[in-house]
């Protein structure tokens, strides 16, 4: 083929317009800077060598960078607060005594006229808190004395930002018994400690949806600093406690930690290892076995999170389940799990609560369709390499039923989104976004192995490619459909860090689509309409790169598999162009492949996310 239809210059300028989207995927390459959001205008037309005079009206996507005004946001910019809106931070500031103190003063002076000794410093210590109010024999404590965590009252914020973005996913921690479990005193040290390690890891997942350009506690923390200072206390506590501490706190700290992107100081961050230590605590601690029946008992949605997470870890890099993760290993989970936080929630709303507990029992239901795909799928794997393997009736009929399963899951979750349980509240609506591009870019996966195989012995299981192959389109046409709507309704701060991966088969499926139409069809209705799915999807890629940094590691893979297979959108120069046809199943199979196993040689654990 002709290269010369492609423009390889760098479609990304200095300004952060929306129209970067040309030829290639040379967009992904520079870093851009977040400190100065401007406007975009999406008004305008999109460029000409792409949709010709095709107006483009459509309000999606942010400026890149932008994270929510100042007043939207729960913590307003430092350029935009007032002296009279800093908090008072008691450590720093002497308070005048009020009056009835100073009598109170006279009438009972202070029992200690010299220098206190030992025994009466620690009966003080018994008594008085820390710095940011915590009992000093309490896991919060730890972090604020041992490792300098010293929080305030930005600490209940970043609690509640944890249970507002995080624990929809992954309900590890009982919001109701929250306080008693981190806040109060605890007497056995290996269990303070062990749970000294989970806060830790909950602020390092908070941290995520902070603002990179605000400073918070007091202007004392910064999202970088944060974050070094969390790890390095997780790190050392995790080291010190993984073998004598409490294993059904360490379980809680590594389902976590398999969440969280890699630290600025560790080279590597395989997520699929702490998920692995994860479940070799959790049978220590027995997690897997009946309930106790206890109403603040965590051990039945502690086990279901690990496996959720496992498999989610699965479909991204594309390998076999944990043995814990199979079926049998499965236990069914409804809202009396949930215990008493699901009607007395400590940083959220009832209605908010018991929406997001719906959403979790709903994405069960999907994590079991997931797991029967993937055992599917590995039995098949060994046969599809055979070159003269021919795909049965009955395994076009598996497939099938995996087909009306999704479509079923889908069909019922739109229902429960829009109907009595409609996510009102802001923090729900990533969670409900989120699980809609999965179901599809999950059908789209189902179908990629079959588009090219051959049959020739039987009638209609040779039609059956060519059938994956349009399911394979329009489960991501529906994908760029819904991001369209998630970039409208929902802040880049309330963007879910695991979001993208799921977007880069969709990207691929496009790109290779827009590719093989060739020049003479790049003005067609089909063009146009991919190319602006297209930007849907790319722009919140780009919109999560300001956000994560597991990003980079993504847009690396596409920019390495459009460059060596030469994806892109055809000039205008080039309609005229005589170019041979390509085989598109072939070109999507092998561009497939690069990024699979890209995903699978990763060492930095950005694409398990």
């Amino acid at each position: 083929m002709a290269t010369s239809g492609f423009d390889t210059s760098v479609i990304l300028g200095d300004t952060p317009d929306f129209g970067w989207l040309e030829y290639e995927l040379d967009f992904l390459k520079p870093d851009f800077s977040v400190e100065s959001p401007k406007n975009t205008d999406h008004s305008g037309s999109s460029p000409q060598s792409l949709t010709g005079t095709t107006e483009s009206n459509d309000p999606i996507v942010r400026t890149p960078g932008s994270e929510g005004d100042g007043t939207s946001f729960p913590f307003h910019r430092r350029d935009s607060v007032t002296n009279e809106d800093k908090p008072q931070d008691d450590v720093f500031v002497k308070p005048p005594i009020p009056d009835r103190l100073k009598v109170k003063q006279q009438l009972y002076p202070l029992p200690f006229t010299k220098s206190p000794n030992h025994d009466d410093m620690s009966a003080l210590q018994a008594q008085f808190p820390t710095a940011s109010g915590f009992s000093l024999d309490s896991p919060a404590s730890v972090l604020e004395t041992t490792y300098s965590l010293v929080l305030g009252p930005f600490f209940h914020q970043l609690i509640r930002m944890f249970f507002q973005n995080i624990h929809p996913y992954y309900p590890v921690i009982d919001e109701f018994d929250f306080d008693a479990c981190f806040c109060a005193p605890v007497d056995d040290v290996a269990l303070r400690n062990s749970r000294a390690c989970v806060l830790g890891v909950m602020m390092l997942c908070a941290s995520m949806y902070l603002s990179s350009r605000q400073l918070f506690g007091y202007s004392r923390w910064t999202q970088h600093s944060l974050q070094q200072f969390a790890f390095r206390a997780v790190k050392e506590l995790y080291e010190k406690w993984s073998e004598t501490g409490d294993d059904y706190s360490l379980t809680q700290a590594c389902m976590l930690l398999s969440y969280w992107s890699p630290c600025y100081a560790e080279p590597r961050h395989n997520c699929g290892e702490w998920i692995q230590k994860a479940f070799v605590h959790a049978k220590l601690a027995k997690i897997d076995e009946p309930s106790s029946g206890s109403i603040t008992d965590r051990s039945r949605l502690i086990w279901i999170s690990c496996i959720l997470r496992d498999r989610a870890l699965s479909y991204a890099g594309r390998r076999p389940l944990h043995p814990y993760s199979t079926r049998p290993n499965w236990i069914r989970v409804d809202r009396e799990d949930f215990g008493l936080e699901i009607c007395l929630p400590r940083y959220s709303n009832i209605t908010s609560r018991t929406e997001t507990v719906d959403a979790f029992l709903v994405l069960c239901r999907l994590s079991e369709i997931f797991a029967d795909m993937g055992e599917f799928q590995e039995r098949l794997r060994p046969k599809l390499q055979d070159s003269n393997f021919e795909l049965g009736r009955k395994d076009i009929l598996k497939i099938s039923q995996f087909d009306i399963r999704i479509r079923e899951w889908i069909r019922g979750f739109k229902h429960w989104k829009t109907g009595p349980h409609a996510p009102t509240i802001l923090d729900t609506k990533g969670p409900s976004y989120l699980w809609s591009i999965v179901g599809e870019s999950a059908t789209a996966s189902l179908y990629l192995p079959f588009i090219r195989l051959t049959c020739k012995t039987d009638p209609l299981a040779s039609k059956f490619p060519a059938t994956a192959m349009q399911k394979l389109k329009d489960a991501s046409s529906k994908a760029a459909e819904i991001v369209r709507e998630f970039l409208v309704d929902v802040k880049p701060e309330e963007m879910p860090p695991f979001m993208g991966t799921w977007l880069t088969l969709p990207i691929i499926v496009l790109l290779v689509s827009l590719k093989c139409r060739g020049p003479a069809q790049s003005g067609s209705p089909e063009s146009t309409a991919d190319i602006q799915r297209l930007r849907y999807l790319l722009s919140a890629l780009r919109v999560f790169q300001t956000r994560y940094r597991s990003a980079k590691f993504i847009r690396e893979v596409l920019d390495k598999v459009s460059k060596e297979l030469k994806l892109g959108v055809w000039d205008s120069s080039s309609t005229s162009e005589t170019t041979e046809p390509l085989d598109e199943p072939v070109l999507l199979l092998k561009a497939a492949i690069m990024m699979f196993e890209a995903f699978r040689n990763d060492t930095t654990g950005a694409a398990q996310r």
